[in-house]
C-alpha cells in the first residue's frame, strides 16, 4: 500500500481499508481473486479527465477513494452535471457493454483511485462469473432508475429551491449517518451546483443564503453541514416518491 495524492494507495480489494458497499467490492473468494488478476490501478489527480463524451468506450472504471463529476456538454458550451461519483461506484459500464462511445465526460473532481478493466478482459470475467453478471444487470438497472429519477426531478419539481433541497437531501443518504443533520465535503462551485439542478450561479447563491437564513444548512469553507434534513424533506415530496436524485 503507497501514499499517494493524499490517500494510502490501496492495492488489494481484499485488504482495503476503506472498504465501501459497491459494485465490485464485496465480492468474495473466486470472483474476486479473479477480478483482482484484471484490474489496473490509476491514480486520477484532480481535475484529470477519465473519459470524454463521444470517446469509444475501452472499459469500466470502479471508483476507489475520491469522487468524480459526470458530466455532459453541449454544442455550444452547455454543461450538465449529471452525478456526483462516490468510492464504490462505477463509470463506463453502459457504453462498455453495448460497445459504444461514452455519452458524457468523467472527471476527477479531487485525487482518485480508479481500478479499471479493459473492455475485452471485463467481457470474458463476466461469461466465466455469473454472478458477477448478474451484478452488472443489477447496476445497469440501477444506473437506469436514477436517470429517471433525476428527469422527474429536473422536469416536475415545483421550483429551483425543491431541486436544490433534492440534491442537498441525495448527498445526505451518500455521505450521512441517517441522522437529521450530517456534515459534507462540498467540493463545488455555485455554478457547478446550478448545473445540477437547472439554475443559474446566482439563483444558488441566493437559495443557499436563504437556507443558511432559515437554519437548514450552515457553510464553513468547503464543509456544508445538512442541519435539518427533516424540514428539507419537507420542501420536497421525497417522502412519498423516494428515490435519490442522480448524484
Amino acid at each position: 500500500m503507497k501514499a499517494r495524492e493524499g490517500f494510502r494507495e490501496q492495492q488489494k480489494c481484499s485488504a482495503c481499508d476503506v472498504h465501501r458497499e459497491g459494485y465490485f467490492c464485496d465480492f468474495a473468494g473466486e470472483v474476486m481473486a479473479d477480478f483482482e488478476a484484471i484490474k489496473v490501478t490509476r491514480i486520477y489527480p484532480k481535475d484529470t479527465m477519465m473519459f470524454a463524451q463521444g470517446q469509444p468506450a475501452n472499459g469500466v472504471y470502479i471508483v476507489c477513494q475520491g469522487r468524480a463529476k459526470v458530466s455532459i456538454y453541449s454544442q455550444d458550451g452547455k454543461t450538465v452535471i449529471l452525478r456526483v461519483v462516490q468510492p464504490g461506484d462505477v463509470l463506463g459500464l453502459s457504453a462498455t457493454m453495448s460497445d459504444r462511445t461514452h455519452h458524457a465526460t468523467a472527471q476527477a473532481v479531487e485525487s482518485c483511485q480508479v481500478n479499471f478493466v479493459s473492455k475485452d478482459a471485463f467481457n470474458k470475467f463476466l461469461k466465466r462469473n455469473p454472478v458477477a453478471a448478474l451484478r452488472t444487470i443489477d447496476q445497469l438497472n440501477k444506473n437506469y432508475e436514477r436517470a429517471c429519477v433525476q428527469i422527474r426531478s429536473l422536469a416536475l419539481s415545483n421550483s429551483v429551491a425543491e431541486r436544490l433541497a433534492r440534491l442537498l437531501l441525495s448527498w445526505t443518504r451518500r455521505n450521512g449517518n441517517g441522522h437529521s443533520s450530517c456534515q459534507l465535503r462540498l467540493g463545488f462551485t455555485h455554478e457547478e451546483i446550478g448545473s445540477m439542478i437547472g439554475a443559474s450561479r446566482e439563483t444558488v447563491t441566493r437559495l443557499i443564503k436563504e437556507f443558511k437564513r432559515l437554519g437548514l444548512i450552515e457553510v464553513n469553507g468547503p464543509i456544508l453541514t445538512i442541519c435539518d434534513a427533516h424540514r428539507l424533506e419537507a420542501m420536497t415530496d421525497e417522502k412519498s416518491n423516494g428515490g435519490e436524485l442522480g448524484d
